[in-house]
């Protein structure tokens, strides 16, 4: 993948975003334009779910420590997945909706009646006996 180091844009996510709150860390992505391109989005949610605690928690140093994985951890980082298919599509045209594919959430869980809400195509799969994800 190629591309640049953009400036810190630090000072200008509240104009980006004004739904911006302070006490959250915020990662702006530059897309290059294509003019009339489509664009076809595909989360894993489960890899971007769990991995994601532990990069960004190794990044910052932030969280807690896991022994195991040597790492550390910061359950607290969430995904706006709004925001996430606004900043993808960059006012592009969507190819056809969005796809997340994760396992079943638990009943209670509104994040995926959020993502659906974003036209989503939710993809939900039961774990196995041991509670684990399915290869």
């Amino acid at each position: 993948m190629d591309g640049i180091q953009l400036d810190d844009q630090e000072k200008k996510i509240g104009e980006l975003y004004p739904s911006t709150l302070e006490n959250h860390i915020y990662f702006v992505i530059q897309i290059r334009s294509v003019p009339d391109s489509q664009v076809y989005v595909f989360v894993d949610d489960t890899n971007l779910f769990i991995q994601r605690k532990y990069v960004i928690g190794q990044k910052e140093q932030m969280g807690s420590y896991n022994n195991k994985r040597k790492s550390y951890e910061l359950n607290e980082f969430r995904i706006d997945h709004g925001m996430l298919l606004t900043t993808l599509l960059h006012g592009r045209k969507q190819g056809n909706k969005p796809v997340i594919v994760g396992s079943r959430p638990p009943d209670e869980e509104t994040l995926w009646r959020f993502i659906k809400e974003q036209e989503y195509e939710v993809f939900t799969f039961d774990r196995n006996a041991r509670n684990k994800e399915k290869a």
